[in-house]
Formats: structure tokens, sequence, C-alpha cells
């Protein structure tokens, strides 16, 4: 199980197992909506731990809807978060990773 968050322009973060990152949404994407940047935290957490869970089944915990129905549907109409979606089913397929999205309510 991978959980991650972003926030709407401070960062991004992960956690697996007891392992987490914490990062700065690159300038670049400072301006891109939420959606991108919750998706670009699941990008990182492959990018960190593809290596790690090689050959497994996934679980990630998502609290944004739009992020979690682009990775159970597998398609997003925006072009920008397309390309993450495109890089994060790389990653899967490079390492060979099947997954489950799950979406989390978030506190209000």
């Amino acid at each position: 199980h991978i959980f991650t968050d972003a926030s709407g322009s401070k960062g991004a973060g992960g956690v697996f197992q007891t392992n987490w990152f914490s990062i700065r949404i690159p300038n670049r994407y400072r301006t891109r909506d939420i959606k991108f940047k919750e998706l670009f935290a699941v990008v990182h957490a492959l990018l960190c731990w593809g290596p790690q869970l090689s050959g497994s089944h996934v679980t990630f915990h998502i609290d944004n809807t739009n992020a979690f129905h682009a990775l159970d549907n597998l398609s997003i109409r925006s072009a920008p978060t397309m390309q993450l979606l495109r890089q994060f089913l790389f990653l899967c397929a490079r390492f060979d990773i099947t997954f489950t999205p799950l979406w989390i309510p978030s506190e209000d």
C-alpha cells in the first residue's frame, strides 16, 4: 500500500511501509491544478520505490477524486495530466507492477 497526497501550492508526499518522501512541487508545475499535483505524487512514489515493488500488486491510496478516476479509468481529459498518467503506466510496465487505486475521503 502506498499513500500519497499533494497540497495546492506547497508540495507532495508519500508513504510506503516505513519509507516516506516529501518534495516541493517544482516551479514549472506550481500553476497546475490539484489533480495534476496529486498524480505527480503518485508518479514520484513509483520513481522512488518502483524497483522495490517490482513484480507486485500495489494499492495506491489517493484523496483526490479526479486523480483516482484517472488511475481507475486509465484516462483523463487534461493533456498535461494525461502525460503524467502515461509516465505512471510506463513505470508500472517497466517494473511489472499491477495496481489498484483506492479513493480515501479527505477531511473537510
